[in-house]
């Protein structure tokens, strides 16, 4: 009797399990079709991003030859001015 009784509870779940089975394939069709786009979307910023990145670089060279050329004259200066205070010039 139990088994009985376990059987048709067992067939109930089954049976629902089986009549939503179209709704989860349209919903898994809907989210492959979404991913596309998200790629898509994805692809487009890694491109804008790629080139935004190649300007940077370019004008990060130029900011460093700036930057090492202010270094070395500071560093001049400085040695100019510790040169005076100890009488070596």
């Amino acid at each position: 009797m139990a088994v009985l009784a376990m059987e048709i509870q067992v067939e109930g779940r089954l049976s629902r399990l089986e009549s939503d089975v179209p709704q989860m394939k349209s919903d898994i069709a809907d989210m492959k079709v979404d991913m596309r786009e998200i790629r898509g979307d994805i692809h487009r910023l890694d491109v804008r991003l790629t080139s935004l990145d190649h300007k940077i670089d370019r004008k990060s060279l130029l900011d460093r030859l700036w930057m090492t050329a202010l270094v070395v004259s500071s560093m001049g200066t400085m040695l100019a001015v510790m040169a005076h205070g100890f009488k070596w010039i």
